[in-house]
């Protein structure tokens, strides 16, 4: 009865720091979500939103000076929308915590 006893025992012992490294994982993606939370989507809005007036406000400047069609105001929209598009995946690849 005792060596059953002791079996259940060692057993026990050995889940333990399993499901410890498991509550500690999961409390490590939660202050993740959380300080993510807590960031706010403004300051992600507002760096969107200056990559693309970047991109559209060099493109407009560069056509002027160099007397061009709207090629470069048309290539500085794409690269803007490129890199707000870049800020996005980021943050959420930050916030699923890969």
């Amino acid at each position: 009865m005792s060596a059953a006893f002791f079996g259940v025992l060692r057993a026990t012992q050995v889940r333990v720091p399993v499901i410890e490294a498991d509550a500690q994982e999961r409390a490590e993606a939660r202050s993740r979500r959380i300080e993510a939370r807590e960031r706010g989507a403004l300051p992600q809005l507002r760096e969107e939103s200056l990559q693309r007036i970047l991109g559209v406000g060099g493109g407009l400047l560069l056509d002027s000076w160099l007397h061009t069609s709207p090629i470069f105001t048309l290539v500085g929209m794409v690269l803007g929308i490129g890199a707000a598009m870049y800020t996005i995946w980021d943050v959420a690849k930050q916030s699923m915590g890969r």
